[in-house]
């Protein structure tokens, strides 16, 4: 059996293996700690690596990130004290590549300029890894997640497993959303005076005193109101009151 990209149930039972020991993680920390382990193990790198951020490039500065392979703690300590500000993977070429194609290998990317070729030599290559892949999701309330696998075998990840990383991705984007502090603005979606009408909306107040408050005339707040209705897929004003109550 053979899927996307010739993807073959091998593949599929990865992509599984890693969603399995995550699905019921409590939290951001837990979660992250099961993926990165799980990803060892499914795909048997030596590293892996598990940053979060407000964005891709926000990522790499990650303070705390979940890592296994690195049992001393001195390949990460060194990288956050000297390192993270010229990663390879943060060069405009790498970033443009996870967010055309969601990863990218070291092998893919052009001649990197300084600093990064720096940190390609003295920190990548001198700690012996010289298969080096970066994947990227977003997990939604404006955070991305970004996976790092590492191997002292130059072809520890290949074609097929970077596809198969790039499926794993798409589907911990989806289970990712459900932990607390990563669900999508319900409200992402309504314009700042939608915004403004729902919020009084949720304090209980009708149209005719929104409208008051807002200087505007009760159809224009009945017409606001009809629009974000639409725009969150509530079905009724108690439901999107409580809706934005309960951001």
């Amino acid at each position: 059996m053979t899927g996307p990209a010739g993807l073959g149930a091998r593949d599929y039972e990865r992509v599984f293996a890693v969603l399995e020991a995550c699905e019921d993680a409590a939290d951001l920390g837990e979660f992250r700690r099961a993926v990165v382990d799980a990803v060892q193990h499914a795909f048997g790198v030596q590293g892996v690596t598990f940053f979060t951020g407000d964005s891709v490039a926000d990522a790499f500065r990650d303070a705390a990130p979940a890592t296994t392979g690195d049992p001393s703690g001195e390949i990460l300590d060194d990288y956050l004290r000297s390192w993270n500000t010229s990663d390879v993977f943060a060069t405009p070429a790498a970033l443009q590549r996870l967010q055309d194609t969601g990863g990218v290998c070291l092998d893919e990317l052009p001649p990197p300029p300084e600093p990064a070729a720096r940190y390609v030599e003295q920190f990548l290559h001198r700690a012996g890894l010289q298969s080096c892949n970066a994947f990227t999701f977003s997990m939604g309330s404006h955070r991305h997640g970004l996976v790092g696998l590492f191997d002292p075998d130059p072809v520890a990840v290949g074609p097929r497993d970077a596809s198969t990383m790039r499926l794993l991705c798409r589907r911990l984007r989806v289970v990712s959303r459900t932990l607390p502090g990563c669900q999508p603005d319900p409200l992402a979606a309504l314009t700042n005076r939608q915004r403004e009408v729902v919020v009084l909306l949720s304090r209980g107040l009708t149209n005719a005193r929104i409208a008051a408050e807002l200087v505007l005339t009760e159809d224009t707040v009945k017409k606001y109101v009809s629009r974000a209705l639409d725009s969150t897929g509530c079905r009724s004003r108690t439901e999107l009151a409580l809706l934005a109550a309960n951001r």
